[in-house]
């Protein structure tokens, strides 16, 4: 399992910027090989640069031990974790690449697996294709009504523990349901001063840990059949035009990469509120949506 960073992403100690995902190594039945491949970048000085796995704040949230890296030419470095090391992994709600004057490229974990069934073969998409617009509704390949019903991951960068394949199974085999809605913040800056949980309101490396968190969520859910919901979340931000200029380069990256997927639905905005009209509304939906249909022309 490899886990790649948009860009070189910045280690600090004040921050668990470069997250990973838990469900990541849910495959793995017993110790683990990682190799860490990063770049040196100094933000400290007089402080050898250090590397290493975390869960959360604490001195106990330390994955196995800090790593030093002296050697000003090193570029990767290798670490192996036992089975218990890996269950503290898999069972965390936060996992992050952690330390100083580095910046993390990637990392790749290697060990035994088990075989896991996403069961692709008759799930929702499988038997229902691409789905259209008629009327008032939505139709499947065969032209029958069909009715989407699921559950939102509410926050991705709030709840990253739920992007995960055997969640997304569950939802589907068990509540008998056939969307995941990935709900993206937009901007978060008037909630209570945090600001690095929106995609428009966050820096560079807030958006690339979140595209991140996105297209996994969007790889998992795919390979289980389901439906995707694509929301770009307005809320505190009111109206939606505010940050058009952000939307139209997050629509055009995610329909190019996405483009031959017949399960992505696109929600442009979802709760405009406020002063803003349906005008605003509609003029924000007219330069949206045409981004989108220039890779995805059927895209709803």
């Amino acid at each position: 399992v490899t886990v790649n960073f948009d860009k070189p992403m910045q280690l600090s100690w004040d921050s668990m910027d470069a997250r990973i995902s838990p469900s990541k190594l849910s495959g793995f039945t017993g110790a683990v090989t990682a190799v860490f491949s990063f770049e040196h970048s100094t933000k400290v000085s007089g402080v050898d640069p250090e590397i290493y796995l975390r869960t959360g704040w604490s001195d106990g949230d330390i994955v196995g031990n800090k790593n030093f890296i002296r050697n000003s030419s090193q570029k990767t470095l290798t670490v192996k974790y036992t089975s218990s090391q890996v269950s503290k992994m898999k069972n965390a709600k936060d996992l992050a690449v952690y330390g100083v004057n580095l910046k993390i490229k990637s990392v790749k974990f290697t060990g035994s697996s088990k075989k896991f069934d996403y069961g692709y073969k008759g799930s929702p998409v499988d038997k229902n294709g691409a789905l259209k617009v008629k009327g008032n509704g939505l139709v499947n390949q065969q032209g029958k009504q069909i009715m989407l019903k699921g559950t939102c991951v509410s926050g991705l960068t709030w709840h990253p523990d739920m992007i995960s394949r055997e969640i997304f199974k569950t939802v589907r085999d068990q509540w008998n349901a056939n969307l995941i809605r990935l709900a993206m913040y937009v901007d978060t800056s008037n909630d209570s001063g945090i600001n690095s949980q929106g995609y428009a309101s966050g820096n560079d490396s807030d958006r690339a840990n979140i595209k991140r968190m996105l297209y996994e969520g969007i790889d998992e859910a795919s390979a289980l059949g389901m439906y995707v919901l694509v929301d770009w979340h307005i809320l505190r931000d009111q109206d939606p035009n505010l940050h058009i200029d952000q939307a139209k380069k997050f629509f055009a990256g995610v329909s190019k990469k996405y483009a031959k997927n017949k399960n992505i639905i696109y929600e442009i905005c979802n709760e405009p509120n406020g002063n803003v009209s349906w005008e605003e509304v509609k003029a924000y939906a007219e330069e949206v949506v045409p981004v989108i249909r220039t890779h995805d022309t059927d895209a709803i």
